[in-house]
């Protein structure tokens, strides 16, 4: 009887201690734990338990480095991890001090299926200072639990050795690609600045020049990793050129060109294929052209090469001319005309050719290379007026529609 009452004592205290196990384990379920239910229960409203929020994470945020209006998305864990469903429970933008962020908008949230809450977040572009840290703040009763600062991860770049800018870049957020259009041909050794947003940038198949100063091979896509604490972020870089000629003009000392009727001696020009052979090197004269034209932030340019010759298949000439075609956003007018002019047969149209320019070391966009209008048997093929025997010579002629006129009083002066 003695032996069957401390057996009957011993089961009852086993299955006591099973309970309290399993109650322990339940009470202890963590943000990083995947409920066995998928069914998501809100709390009772009627218990008078207050949810006190035990913990609060910020796994990673980010937004585009290249948009005014970024959209962060910023992935939250918190314990309980069903701790946002509650009515009583509210999620409130904050900078480092508490008080209402001014700069960032929560936009939408919902819980992904491993019981992370994925936040949008609408930041403003001045967002880097600071002093303007947004930061995740869980509202409970008599209870304020705030996050660590939400880490916007951004990555840009620049070559070295050639100025590029924004406009060179396309940004996919979807694919987090970055996609560079460099006025280079060979993309096997590439020498790159990255700014970021973080701890550290990792990348495959880089040697470390300087502090942020690269050797990159971008003949295929690299991925770059970019890391804050133990978070990372991972972006996709490719370049490629336009597939168009690049033209590289250096003048002496890098002077700037600000005269449309005084040449500039001394500079050079090099043009390639966009395959990397060698169209031209050599030695010219630079100065403005142009008249309306030239007031623009995009400058024409005519051209002097020390010696006749072949650009870009076209006949040999000393003299050329690079039109900025700012005004034209299509980039197309001036090519469109010249083509409509080939197809009346007559005896000579301007030939040209799209190219890049690299203008002392900086890359300033798209211009139309080609032919200026010149007496020459190459150009418009007619014999040199002869005053003394017009019947021999032909004629030339221009029609202007920008015109002059001064006189003494600046004032009254006509454009």
């Amino acid at each position: 009887m003695r032996k069957r009452l401390c057996t009957g004592i011993r089961i009852l205290f086993l299955a006591a201690l099973t309970a309290a196990a399993a109650a322990s384990c339940s009470d202890d379920r963590s943000a990083f734990e995947q409920p066995d239910d998928p069914i998501i229960t809100p709390p009772d409203k009627d218990k008078d338990d207050t949810i006190i929020p035990r913990s609060l994470e910020i796994l990673s945020g980010e937004a585009s480095a290249y948009e005014k209006d970024s959209l962060a998305r910023v992935y939250l864990r918190t314990v309980p991890w069903d701790l946002l469903l509650s009515d009583t429970v509210s999620l409130q933008l904050v900078n480092r001090l508490g008080a209402p962020a001014t700069n960032a908008v929560l936009q939408n949230s919902e819980m992904l299926p491993d019981s992370t809450w994925l936040l949008r977040v609408n930041l403003a572009d001045d967002i880097s200072t600071k002093s303007d840290t947004v930061c995740i703040a869980v509202i409970c009763p008599d209870t304020v639990m705030q996050s660590r600062p939400i880490v916007i991860k951004r990555v840009s770049f620049r070559m070295l050795g050639v100025k590029i800018d924004a406009k060179d870049m396309k940004y996919d957020s979807k694919s987090m690609t970055y996609h560079a259009y460099l006025p280079v041909t060979d993309f096997h050794d590439l020498r790159l600045k990255f700014n970021y947003r973080g701890d550290s940038v990792t990348f495959g198949n880089s040697t470390l020049l300087k502090t942020n100063c690269y050797s990159l091979d971008l003949s295929e896509p690299v991925r770059v990793t970019l890391w804050q604490d133990d978070l990372y972020k991972e972006y996709i870089i490719k370049a490629s050129n336009t597939n168009l000629p690049i033209v590289t003009i250096n003048t002496p000392d890098g002077k700037e060109i600000t005269s449309k009727t005084v040449w500039t001696p001394g500079a050079t020009m090099k043009i390639v294929y966009p395959d990397g052979r060698l169209d031209y090197e050599g030695r010219m004269s630079i100065r403005g052209r142009g008249n309306n034209t030239w007031t623009f932030v995009k400058k024409p340019y005519a051209l002097r090469l020390d010696k006749r010759s072949e650009i870009l298949g076209m006949p040999e000439h000393k003299r050329w001319i690079l039109l900025a075609n700012y005004k034209d956003r299509t980039l197309m007018r001036n090519d469109a005309a010249f083509w409509l002019s080939k197809q009346t047969d007559l005896p000579y149209t301007i030939r040209g050719q799209f190219v890049e320019l690299v203008f002392n070391g900086k890359h300033v966009g798209n211009y139309y290379l080609c032919e200026q209008a010149k007496i020459d048997e190459n150009r418009i093929d007619i014999d040199d007026p002869n005053l003394e025997t017009p019947e021999l010579g032909g004629i030339f002629a221009e029609m202007e529609t920008y015109f002059e006129y001064y006189t003494d009083n600046p004032a009254a002066r006509l454009h």
